[in-house]
């Protein structure tokens, strides 16, 4: 509970400052608690985390809205703060679906969803039909891939596409629904892979993308040589988390903004799975330090940089006045 205080105190502290507006900060807050709280009620249902210990969702939590809130205080995105936000969700949604189907070779319903969710995020985003990537991927390592299940989640991505242009040209006009199906064709020459663009200005804006791609990396590296989880489902999980982190990197550098926001999603979930079950007191304590650090980069250099300017405004000359040799 005392992270989620200090976590709220760093909104306001990010708001004060004006770092970012009070909605984005508040939504990005909020958006983190249901998406860790829905996770953690599927996890429970399906018997991979503990109810007793949910408890600990506050850590990704705190660290999902903390990463979050970074990445639109220090990056700028191609995609708006609103369609980002749904991105997320979409992208979390097709996660826990994807993680019911553990050894189910045929799913024709959940694969005919799954596609109509990459299909509705293209409204948003375009690219983000690239992501059928990570399902097949996901799929795969949960033993549950088969030509039948790919049939479906092809189907459910047409038949979604269709279905937007439909309601498009119902609601919008036949310009915006044409120009929707363009967007299939013409938003690839868009897509870049340079360095980030940064909005915010201050040593805070490079230590935030690279510590967390640093523990990105790190977590990586846990999931792909994870060997001593209870049962071969968990081990697939973080397999798949560790698998699809490196098709993310090189299917989005295009918007780091949007990158990194989906990487949090993935932290959070190696986060429940971890804590949320038999823990050990060591990684407690490097969760602890983790969430700590997180915490101040969301406001400890502006903080620390008026404190400095407050110190020199202050006449210490009747503090050393007596010394003789000065």
């Amino acid at each position: 509970m005392l992270f989620l205080l200090l976590s709220i105190l760093v909104i306001v502290a990010q708001g004060l400052l004006g770092m970012a507006d009070w909605w984005t900060l508040s939504s990005n807050w909020l958006l983190a608690g249901l998406i860790n709280f829905l996770l953690a009620a599927l996890f429970t249902n399906q018997h991979l985390i503990s109810f007793n210990n949910r408890r600990y969702l506050i850590y990704s939590w705190v660290v999902m809205a903390s990463i979050l809130n970074l990445s639109a205080i220090c990056l700028e995105s191609d995609v708006e703060q609103g369609k980002q936000q749904l991105l997320v969700i979409g992208f979390a949604s097709m996660l826990a679906l994807s993680f019911t189907c553990w050894q189910q070779k045929d799913i024709p319903a959940k694969s005919l969803l799954l596609g109509i969710i990459i299909a509705i995020l293209t409204l948003f985003y375009i690219p983000s039909l690239l992501w059928i990537v990570w399902l097949i991927i996901i799929l795969s390592l949960l033993l549950c891939y088969s030509t039948h299940n790919l049939y479906c989640l092809l189907s459910g991505i047409v038949m979604g596409v269709w279905a937007l242009y439909c309601l498009v040209f119902l609601f919008l006009g036949e310009e915006e629904a044409d120009a929707y199906l363009l967007g299939f064709v013409n938003q690839w020459s868009d897509l870049t892979y340079d360095l980030p663009t940064f909005l915010y200005e201050g040593h805070t804006r490079w230590i935030f993308p690279l510590f967390l791609l640093a523990t990105i990396a790190v977590f990586l590296f846990i999931n792909l040589m994870q060997s001593s989880m209870n049962s071969l489902r968990e081990r697939s999980i973080y397999s798949s988390i560790g698998w699809i982190t490196v098709p993310l990197l090189l299917l989005l550098p295009t918007d780091w903004a949007l990158y990194l926001s989906l990487s949090a999603v993935l932290l959070s979930i190696h986060i429940l799975l971890s804590l949320c079950n038999e823990h050990s007191l060591s990684s407690l304590r490097g969760y602890n330090l983790l969430v700590s650090l997180f915490l101040l980069l969301g406001a400890g250099e502006p903080l620390l940089s008026l404190l400095i300017d407050y110190i020199q405004t202050i006449d210490f000359s009747p503090v050393y006045s007596w010394w003789p040799w000065q």
